[in-house]
């Protein structure tokens, strides 16, 4: 699956899902990052810093994705948990 498919098909369904904190958390990794490459692109030194100071930055950012999707996971859980549990409550007071 190609990255632009994913964000026109799965990323709507996971961002309405989503509580306020993990919206904000995306918001603020994805600026953060964009911001970095900015700065990076727009600075005059060599190319070989260049690609090097890109790579530490792709390494942090797959870094904070993964740490962003374990949060998504965790907060996905426990929303899970809790519609068992009042579907649960649901079940006996019916």
């Amino acid at each position: 699956m190609r990255m632009w498919d994913f964000f026109c098909t799965f990323a709507p369904k996971i961002w309405k899902n989503m509580n306020n904190l993990s919206k904000g958390l995306a918001l603020f990794v994805g600026g953060a990052i964009v911001g970095a490459a900015a700065a990076l692109l727009l600075t005059p030194k060599k190319g070989e810093e260049v690609r090097q100071e890109l790579a530490d930055l792709a390494a942090e950012a797959k870094k904070r994705a993964q740490e962003f999707c374990e949060q998504v996971k965790q907060d996905l859980a426990e929303a899970n948990a809790t519609a068992e549990a009042k579907a649960e409550e649901t079940k006996k007071k019916a």
